[in-house]
């Protein structure tokens, strides 16, 4: 901080010391207004005393001169009647005299309110002005303070997570290379090395599916179309997961690889992928569409997820025949569906698992519904298999 900055606290206790002195000379000024207000308390029931004693001198005043009038015409030479009126001017005096001391009484109350009030008014004046000088430097002060610690604070946050990743990055490149050489240590002396490879390729894939599921829809041909050939809609549904510890990009990926002949289907100049959905969000056909081929990557953070939902359809012969579907990214489980709307000239229809827990297969033929609850990895799948509608008493697997 600057010398500027650092003579800044002498001017905050000089401050201090001068709200200090006000606050001392409030403290005084209550003990004297404490000390007025009993003076005034005083001086107030000396004017009821001096307003009562002159009311009861003038009331005794008029009774005197009532009664020198009586004497005076009863018996004016009465040696009473000197007396009486020596009396009566005492009392005449003494009434005049408590109604002077009244007036003044209250004249000096009235005056001295009106200074208590003046001097009270001028005290908060200038109690205000030290007041606001003192929360204007305060303000100015504390806001420097703020802008000098959020500064701080904000390099020290910059600096902490600088060395948080680097330290994070670090952490894993360790990670990993215990996790490779204990693998290798452990399963190097009892499996191929060619294994081996193949394992680390699969465990540096980022991504994988997760409760994938499909629905197979075998369909009457387009009106157009060969009566040999049907339509199988796929619809797939899946939730992918970014395992890694760094942002990916995944490619939303799929091919038609069929041996058909487009031209003996007439399937003309139809799209094979319809629709392409992430996170409930339709994506334009003109962003995934490449011809025989869906491509379309999203990026996603670490431990970050994406719901997916996919379409396309082809022709397929109504002979005789098998629809494969395998997988290049792993997956934790496989659910298929199938859907017969072709049932006048497509017969059974089952699903053959590429996998090596086949046997596990949880199916329902009445629903055609299957179920492997088996991690999948990239390379394996299933296939789809039918028959036409007359020659579908046998399968041929």
């Amino acid at each position: 901080m600057s010398d500027a900055s650092q003579q800044e606290p002498v001017a905050i206790v000089a401050q201090r010391d001068k709200s200090q002195r006000a606050l001392t000379s409030t403290t005084d000024s209550k003990n004297e207004d404490r000390a007025a207000k009993r003076a005034r308390r005083n001086l107030r029931y000396t004017a009821l005393a001096c307003a009562g004693l002159a009311l009861a001198s003038y009331l005794i005043q008029f009774r005197l001169n009532v009664s020198l009038k009586e004497m005076s015409l009863q018996s004016p030479s009465s040696p009473y009647y000197g007396a009486l009126e020596v009396v009566t001017d005492i009392f005449r005096h003494l009434s005049t005299a408590f109604i002077v001391a009244l007036i003044s009484i209250v004249s000096i109350e009235y005056n001295a309110r009106r200074r208590a009030e003046k001097e009270m008014a001028d005290f908060m004046t200038e109690f205000n002005r030290y007041r606001d000088d003192f929360s204007a430097e305060f303000d100015r002060y504390r806001d420097d303070f703020n802008a000098e610690a959020s500064r701080h604070r904000n390099n020290f946050s910059d600096e902490f997570n600088r060395y948080r990743e680097v330290f994070i990055a670090e952490f894993n490149r360790y990670r990993s290379l215990i996790s490779e050489n204990v693998f290798e240590a452990v399963l190097g002396r009892i499996v191929p090395e060619q294994l081996i490879q193949e394992i680390h390729e699969i465990l540096r894939i980022p991504f994988v599916k997760v409760k994938p599921q499909y629905k197979i829809r075998f369909l009457e041909p387009y009106p157009e179309m060969s009566r040999d050939y049907c339509v199988v809609r796929r619809d797939l549904f899946f939730t992918v997961l970014n395992i890694s510890a760094e942002s990916a990009s995944f490619p939303v990926v799929s091919h038609y690889t069929s041996d058909e002949d487009l031209l003996a289907a007439n399937w003309g100049e139809r799209c094979f992928h319809l629709q392409l959905t992430i996170n409930q969000e339709d994506i334009p056909p003109e962003a995934f569409r490449d011809g025989f081929k869906m491509n379309y990557a999203i990026t996603l953070g670490p431990k970050e997820s994406a719901t997916i939902f996919m379409q396309s359809e082809e022709p397929m012969q109504l002979e005789a025949n098998r629809s494969f579907y395998y997988q290049s990214t792993p997956i934790d489980s496989m659910e298929v569906f199938i859907e017969n709307y072709y049932t006048e000239a497509i017969g059974q229809i089952d699903v053959q698992m590429h996998h090596h827990g086949r046997n596990k297969v949880k199916n329902d033929r009445h629903q055609a519904h299957y179920v492997l609850n088996r991690a999948f990895l990239p390379g394996q799948g299933f296939e789809v298999i039918w028959r036409r509608k007359e020659a579908s008493s046998e399968l041929v697997t």
